[in-house]
């Protein structure tokens, strides 16, 4: 056989039986990839409603909700009471382009009781997918603690190597169970909670990025603003456009008519 008509058939069996060996892998996996992917969703949900990250997410008092007119849009609202007759607040994933890859970010927001209809209370703020630079962009994820490396060691032996969390608020038990454990929370998602924000001609405000404050935000203090993590501004400020989007959405959503 001729090089010419050789070398393309091996080729064309080597592409073939790779795009197979894909295909099973594929749909092998495709279950646990999107178990894993729910099971995510559903701990991100915790935590924006309660900016907090229980061991087990079992709390489901919300319920999510498309448009009439963008079927792609979809919000969730979450609720006090097993009834559903009092809304605790909505949330929405918002996207924005980073250094490397798109940040998409949950955000929990209420409605600001007595203030202007386009106000909202940031209840807590989940970075749900990004692939940004390792040791710089991707510190939005990182949770920073002052453990030694005697007490890690001493963790390990004593069984106790699980990082603990805050103790969990009165709320937070109420809804999450008595016994409810909760893990440290990363400190950049933090800076979100409690901050106030204003929706106007197609704009968020209340907040912005401060690119000087990283080192005092990892040693726990609270800012007005948002501090981007040094040497990564570029996916800081996608972080925090991500969720100046998902509040917009909810801004938009809330005087439509959602289909239940």
């Amino acid at each position: 056989m001729k090089d010419y008509v050789k070398f393309p058939l091996v080729l064309g069996v080597v592409c073939a039986v790779a795009g197979l060996g894909l295909a099973i892998t594929f749909s092998a996996t495709i279950g646990k990839i999107e178990e894993k992917q729910e099971i995510k969703r559903s701990a991100a949900i915790v935590t924006v409603f309660f900016n907090a990250q229980p061991v087990e997410a079992s709390w489901n008092n919300f319920e999510e909700l498309d448009l009439n007119v963008e079927k792609k849009t979809k919000y969730l609202v979450a609720y006090k009471d097993e009834a559903r007759k009092q809304v605790l607040g909505y949330a929405a994933e918002g996207t924005f382009q980073g250094y490397s890859s798109k940040v998409i970010a949950m955000a929990g927001v209420a409605k600001l009781a007595g203030g202007p209809p386009n106000k909202y209370r940031i209840l807590g703020v989940r970075i749900i997918s990004q692939n940004e630079t390792p040791g710089l962009g991707a510190q939005c994820k990182q949770v920073f603690s002052d453990e030694t490396l005697w007490s890690s060691i001493w963790s390990v032996f004593s069984g106790d190597d699980e990082a603990k969390g805050p103790e969990p608020t009165d709320e937070q038990r109420a809804a999450l169970g008595s016994d409810v454990v909760l893990l440290p929370r990363p400190a950049f998602e933090n800076q979100f909670t409690g901050k106030v924000a204003t929706v106007a001609d197609g704009a968020v405000s209340g907040f912005q990025l401060d690119k000087a404050s990283w080192p005092q935000v990892k040693s726990g203090t609270k800012l007005d603003d948002v501090a981007a993590i040094t040497g990564a501004t570029i996916t800081s400020n996608a972080a925090v456009e991500a969720v100046k989007n998902a509040i917009l959405k909810i801004d938009g959503v809330l005087g439509k008519a959602p289909t239940r």
